[in-house]
This record gives C-alpha cells, sequence and structure tokens, in this order.
C-alpha cells in the first residue's frame, strides 16, 4: 500500500441528490471529498451546497466519468485518488468564504437572489442556479448598493463573488 493511498480512508454518507447515479465519499488528509458521477449534468457547487443543507459537511465534491473499481467491485480509492489530483479547479467545488466586507455583501447578495444560504467566493453564478434575469437583479442591485453600473456582460463574465467584488473595487 502506497503512502497516498493509506491516507485516504473510505465513509459510509449516502448521497440523496437526483442528479447523482454514484458517488464515492473518502478522507484524505483531514478533508472529505465526495467523487460523484453525474446522471446528465450536474453541477458540483449544488451538489455541495445540498450535503450541507442535508448534512452540514464540509466538503470537496468533484464531478468523475466514473468511479474506478476493484476486481471485488469495491471503489479502487488509489486511482480515484489520483484522477481527483489530476482535476482543474473548475472541476472541483470547495466552499471559501468571503474574506471582506464587500466580498460579504456581495455572496449575500447573491445568496439572496438565489434563495441560498451560503454563497462561496468561488461559487460560479451559474453552478448556483443563476439565470438572466437573476443577472439583470444582480447588476441592478450593485448599482444600488455601492454605485457601480456594471453590464449583463461583465456580471456573467465575472462569475463568481471574488471577480465581482474586484470588479467593483476597480470602478468605484
Amino acid at each position: 500500500m502506497s503512502a497516498s493511498s493509506a491516507a485516504r480512508h473510505e465513509h459510509a454518507i449516502t448521497i440523496d441528490h437526483p442528479d447523482v447515479r454514484a458517488a464515492a465519499v473518502y478522507e484524505e488528509n483531514g478533508e472529505l471529498i465526495v467523487a460523484v458521477v453525474p446522471k446528465s449534468y450536474a453541477s458540483a457547487t449544488g451538489i455541495r451546497e445540498h450535503l450541507w443543507k442535508r448534512h452540514a459537511l464540509q466538503v470537496l465534491v468533484v464531478v468523475v466519468d466514473e468511479l474506478p473499481a476493484m476486481t471485488d467491485g469495491a471503489v479502487d480509492l488509489t486511482r480515484l485518488g489520483e484522477e481527483v489530483a489530476t482535476l482543474t479547479a473548475s472541476q472541483k467545488s470547495r466552499y471559501v468564504a468571503a474574506s471582506g466586507d464587500l466580498e460579504r455583501q456581495l455572496a449575500g447578495l447573491l445568496g439572496e437572489i438565489l434563495e441560498i444560504e451560503r454563497v462561496g467566493v468561488l461559487d460560479d453564478f451559474m453552478d448556483l442556479g443563476g439565470n438572466s434575469m437573476d443577472m439583470v437583479q444582480l447588476s441592478t442591485l450593485i448599482m444600488e448598493r455601492f454605485g457601480v453600473d456594471l453590464s449583463l456582460e461583465i456580471v456573467f463574465e465575472a462569475a463568481t463573488v471574488r471577480n465581482l467584488a474586484k470588479i467593483v473595487r476597480q470602478r468605484s
């Protein structure tokens, strides 16, 4: 057994999300990781927030094409961990809290508009369920509360609270 696989421990947590076909939950170096195989399209951010609401779990969620299996049918955590290590940041979802007043206020606006409890500063607006009407509302609220006029294109391209905060700071 390699050192990296020795650090992985499987957990028995039910992932009862309608868009998840299969999932494996394991701990690696103190972090709980949920690898999911979607039925079609599934947002890692949406699944992460679903788990927060149902189980109050802080987890890293990753979307994979399949769960590697050993000959006995159990999930091969070594191969899964190796695959997860190669994923890009956009294929992973980890909650990152706001680090300043502006980020907190913008995260609060998004949460209010999208009617969700927690919005991390790296969460993609569209992955959280945002649509064009929500963007119009967000743009309007940013103008009202911060005096900064942002086009829908800028709001769409910014995509995250952290990026929106940078743009608001630059323009105010």
